[in-house]
């Protein structure tokens, strides 16, 4: 094998398991929610599981958006750095997570009672969706480092091996929550894991092969080189030609949609 050849090897299974390591961090501070849920009834009885049930459904939708508004930033930026916003942001708001009944103390002046509870669901609903606007920043730019990193030939088996650490970051997080007694560590625990985790992404991540002195990967067949691209007219007739009318991705779309119902 070649020297270039055997470097790029090395740095596309380097950046595709630090990227599954990455975004697996994520779902420490994402999952965790749902554990602290009972911990928090066990303290503040009056929270009603409808008001949970809103918080977390008006985060999903936030969650979605979120990941379609990445999806376009995410050809635009350094993935490595993008992961790092992301990341860090959804850490603070954990972080704040386990202070919400001294915030909303701060803030009420009050330590129990209806303006309590009232303001303790406010600033957490408030958090929540933070969290899920920033969670949006995970997979988009974890998309882009597999593909100018794998070549179309080998992307599916290897996008299939980096979805499992949808699956990683839930099973650990949840083996992690399991063993928490107080909601304060359900969400500062995985918080302090996804923190290491940032350090982890920032020193082991390369955005492209160029970053390290490698060749790029070729072009594939229609795609828009790079003076097109710079063009808004071809993108907009590229975006839509093989985008929003092309069935393959409707139809990949709705059974995706299915996947989550």
């Amino acid at each position: 094998m070649k020297p270039t050849k055997r470097s790029f090897k090395y740095w596309q299974w380097r950046v595709i398991i630090s990227s599954m390591i990455g975004y697996s961090m994520f779902y420490f501070v994402r999952k965790n929610f749902s554990f602290a849920i009972p911990l928090l009834q066990n303290v503040y009885p009056e929270i009603t599981k409808a008001q949970f049930g809103a918080i977390m459904s008006a985060g999903g939708i936030i969650y979605g958006v979120s990941k379609l508004i990445n999806g376009v930033l995410g050809d635009r930026t350094n993935a490595r750095w993008h992961l790092v916003v992301g990341l860090s942001v959804c850490v603070l708001a954990n972080i704040l997570f386990g202070f919400t009944d001294k915030l909303t103390t701060l803030l009420t002046g009050a330590t129990g009672g209806p303006d309590f509870i009232g303001g303790f669901v406010t600033i957490m609903g408030v958090l929540y969706i933070i969290n899920q606007i920033f969670q949006g920043c995970g997979f988009a730019p974890c998309n882009h480092l597999m593909v100018s990193w794998v070549p179309p030939q080998e992307l599916a088996t290897k996008m299939s091996l980096w979805n499992t650490s949808h699956s990683i970051g839930a099973f650990a997080v949840s083996v992690i929550c399991g063993y928490m007694t107080s909601w304060q560590m359900a969400f500062w625990v995985p918080a302090s894991i996804a923190f290491v985790g940032i350090f982890f992404i920032i020193i082991t991540l390369r955005d492209t092969p160029k970053s390290v002195g490698l060749p790029e990967l070729p072009k594939v067949k229609g795609e828009l080189d790079d003076d097109k691209a710079k063009d808004k007219k071809e993108w907009r007739k590229f975006l839509i030609q093989k985008v929003f009318l092309n069935p393959i991705v409707w139809i990949l779309a709705i059974t995706d949609l299915f996947v989550y119902i």
